[in-house]
């Protein structure tokens, strides 16, 4: 028996006659089923099922239910209708309501989204984010460093009276070497991810994240100590440093496979990896200022802070944060039940890995692809942008640095947008999760490839559209975070950390061979010009 019903002052009472029929035993089942609407940004129609076990009655289908008010469920902003406990639904129907579960009516949708961004799940969100930035900052801060590292220096030396200017480097590097110490943080990205995506699977994400980001700190703290014995001693350490680093990225997929709700999935995933180009701006700014101190000598100080502040994270982290929200002491009942409300069931499985269906399945495989080329192209333009921009376009350092950074700040400002956008689409069932997905990361880079093409078409005289085209090109790759990113947690629920371990490991890859074909490319087009 199927029944579809418009709740109104006509029908309710045939609504509460069939309620009735209920035996009272299954009535507290039924109102338990009764929750608050999908979503919770604003007031708009839902729709809701509601499951009635009864030999003569299958489901009660309650369908365009229109709001009276926006009000505040404790983190989650619902309305005043059929759906809650405390409406005159259950009113009607004899039901005694929760007065504890009443709150004001008078409040609007602004403190609705104020209670959502101060909710526990957005503190993860924000410690998260601070953590993705610290760690990027280790891998990019070594970029400025070295420059000081190696820069010449005139100095006024004196021998038997007599002043002489010589020209000093600190440490005399050669440019491979240099290249060789840049590049060899990635040494350890093409396992580390795998790695560390099964020690989630077993030990959650606090402790590994701890125990990497403290190593990691460890070691570039000690960098300055190490570069005295060679450039060997550097390339092992940041090798070092990009095992743990990198290892931390499927943790963050994992962290929101359990604490993300479904209506916000995208943005919480966007907002931590808009980290990614975060942390390259505050490397370069922080590294930068801190390496003109002591008379253009104070690059040790971005080892030691960055080291310090990411050893202060951990305590933080260790403190605030737990791996599952029902075992955290800040969360609210409401948020908890909420989140508990909107959570797979099969994330909390402990299964095999099915390694053969995973590698075997068509969309793990796109979606695999669809992160690898984004990052082997982002790498590419990161990699050569400040060369483009010295060589091409003709900027100067000061210069260099600004327009330099704009492609990031572009990018890490989609990310959010477009995150917030494709959640708002999916909760009003604008399009389906897949269809969202696919337009996210094929939209991405067939736009982004359209922008950077004509790049190559242009010389110095067009600087200013080729920095626009740059910048537009990296805000349209933003999409893939609400993309091929957010998808992680929709394909293997269970088995996200596996996945996401897997992906990244890819990334590597790519990010390690990018700079090198690219390079290669361009030794041989210089050779052909001479």
């Amino acid at each position: 028996m199927h029944i579809s019903a418009v709740p109104s002052d006509n029908n309710l009472k045939g609504l509460k006659e069939l309620y009735l029929q209920v035996p009272a035993e299954q009535k507290s089942e039924v109102l338990e089923n009764i929750t608050p609407p999908p979503s919770y940004d604003d007031c708009t129609t839902h729709k809701c099922l509601l499951q009635i076990k009864h030999k003569r009655i299958e489901k009660i289908s309650i369908k365009q239910i229109k709001p009276i008010k926006c009000t505040s469920y404790g983190d989650i902003s619902t309305q005043t209708s059929v759906f809650n406990r405390s409406s005159s639904f259950h009113e009607k129907f004899g039901e005694d309501t929760n007065p504890e579960e009443h709150t004001s009516t008078n409040q609007n949708n602004e403190r609705c989204v104020l209670e959502k961004y101060v909710s526990c799940r957005w503190r993860v969100a924000f410690l998260a984010l601070s953590g993705l930035i610290m760690q990027i900052a280790h891998r990019n801060c070594i970029s400025v460093a070295i420059v000081c590292m190696t820069k010449e220096v005139v100095m006024n030396v004196t021998t038997n009276g007599t002043v002489t200017s010589q020209i000093y480097k600190e440490y005399n590097w050669t440019s491979e070497m240099e290249g060789v110490i840049l590049s060899s943080y990635f040494y350890g990205q093409i396992i580390s991810p795998l790695i560390s995506g099964m020690l989630c699977r077993h030990y959650g994400v606090r402790g590994p994240m701890t125990v990497y980001v403290f190593l990691s700190s460890c070691l570039l703290i000690s960098t300055p100590f190490v570069a005295h014995y060679g450039a060997w001693g550097v390339i092992i350490i940041r090798s070092a440093q990009g095992f743990f680093g990198s290892g931390c990225l499927p943790m963050y997929s994992h962290l929101w496979s359990r604490w993300a709700p479904k209506q916000e999935r995208s943005q919480l995933i966007s907002f931590t990896f808009s980290g990614l180009d975060i942390g390259v701006i505050v490397a370069f700014t922080v590294s930068g200022w801190l390496c003109t101190l002591w008379n253009h000598h104070g690059w040790p100080l971005i080892f030691y802070v960055f080291g310090a502040i990411s050893i202060l994270w951990c305590v933080v982290w260790l403190f605030f944060f737990t791996d599952l929200p029902e075992e955290n002491s800040f969360i609210s009942k409401r948020e908890l039940k909420y989140i508990m409300s909107e959570r797979s069931s099969e994330v909390s499985k402990h299964t095999s890995t099915p390694w053969f269906k995973i590698f075997t399945s068509g969309p793990v495989f796109a979606m695999i692809m669809g992160m690898f080329t984004v990052a082997w192209g982002m790498t590419v333009v990161f990699s050569f942008l400040p060369k483009y921009m010295n060589d091409v376009l003709k900027y100067d350092i000061r210069q260099n640095g600004l327009f330099s950074s704009l492609p990031f700040l572009g990018r890490a400002f989609s990310i959010i947008l477009i995150g917030r956008l494709t959640d708002y689409l999916l909760n009003r069932n604008k399009f389906k999760h897949t269809t969202m997905r696919k337009i996210n990361q094929c939209g991405a880079g067939i736009l982004g490839a359209a922008m950077i093409i004509p790049v190559s078409f242009l010389s110095e005289g067009d600087s200013f559209s080729a920095v626009m085209l740059i910048t537009f090109s990296s805000m349209a790759l933003g999409g893939t975070m609400s993309g091929s990113y957010a998808n992680i947690l929709e394909i293997f629920p269970s088995h996200v950390s596996t996945i996401s371990g897997v992906a990244f490991a890819m990334n590597g890859i790519g990010q390690i061979t990018a700079p090198i074909i690219i390079g290669q490319m361009i030794k041989e087009v210089s050779r052909n010009y001479i």
